[in-house]
């Protein structure tokens, strides 16, 4: 089930708009970027990240709501490294 957890933004694609989340719990999920907020790898962000689909996160650093769509759901590094086409 979803829950509202913090991780930190680990990669970030711009050519396809993915970014790649280590969540407080050490797995790692996959974002496609929505809204336009300046992500860097090290930000904190929090939200449903263990969720697929719509999602309303918010970037902990700037206190800002943005929208993304989860890829992945929890999974492993490389599985999601893969996912970001890097």
């Amino acid at each position: 089930m979803s829950r509202t957890i913090t991780g930190t933004v680990a990669a970030i694609n711009r050519l396809n708009g993915l970014f790649q989340v280590r969540l407080a719990g050490g797995a790692y999920a996959v974002f496609e970027l929505v809204s336009a907020v300046d992500l860097k790898p090290g930000d904190l962000i929090a939200g449903h990240l263990d969720a697929m689909g719509s999602q309303q996160l918010l970037h902990l650093g700037h206190a800002q709501a943005f929208q993304a769509i989860g890829q992945s759901g929890e999974g492993s590094f490389k599985a999601t490294w893969n996912l970001m086409g890097l």
